[in-house]
This record gives C-alpha cells, structure tokens and sequence, in this order.
C-alpha cells in the first residue's frame, strides 16, 4: 500500500498559453494522471481542478480549495437503489398491429434528516 501522497505541480504561465489561465499561475495542481494514488493530501490548500483547464466555461481559470469532507466513507456504502422493469407485447395481422407495455418503476431513496 502507498503511504506517500503525490506531490502538486507549480503552473507557470507563458506566452502561448491561454490567457484565460494568467490567473492560474503560481498556482498548483495534482498529476491527473497518476491512477496509483489517493491524489494530494487534503489540508484546506488552493489547487487547481481539472475543469479550470477548458476554455469558454465559466470556471476556467478558477480555483479550488482541497478540503476533505465530512463522513465521506460512510455516504460512499449508504446507497439507494431504483428497479426499472419493462416488458412489451405486440401482434401484427392482416388488418391490424397491437401493441402493449407494462412498465413499473421502484425506488429506495435515501433521506437524512436535517440537524
């Protein structure tokens, strides 16, 4: 098991680059594509989040704090789930073409109360 964090790159803007990331600069950001890791440790620092990278929306060039959140391992296994059933039946003839559908759907959905 890894025990070390990734560490976060300095962005640097520069000429070339986009200018919609000139706020960017000096900022950091995590390998996105190391899939062996946890990603940076969460310690309330500003980064900078995959979509600041897209250009035209409205958050490019933004940035992030990484916080962790609260009760995140237990919201991950508390699920609710939702049955989607559907059958269909259809008769063709001479002079006509019937068809019918029976559908139903059932859902257990999760609701916490407020504190």
């Amino acid at each position: 098991m890894r025990e070390e964090y990734i560490v976060m790159s300095k962005y640097t803007w520069k000429p070339g680059d986009p200018v919609e990331w000139k706020p960017l600069n000096g900022k950091y950001y995590p390998n996105y594509f190391d899939g062996g890791s946890w990603g940076p440790r969460m310690e309330g620092q500003e980064y900078i989040p995959w979509y600041s990278w897209y250009p035209g929306s409205k958050y490019t060039g933004t940035t992030a704090k990484l916080v962790p959140q609260p009760n995140n391992v237990r919201d991950f296994f508390d699920r609710g789930w939702t049955y989607n059933n559907n059958t269909a039946f259809s008769q063709v003839g001479n002079i006509f073409n019937i068809r019918a559908i029976v559908g139903n759907i059932v859902s257990k959905v999760i609701f916490r109360p407020h504190r």
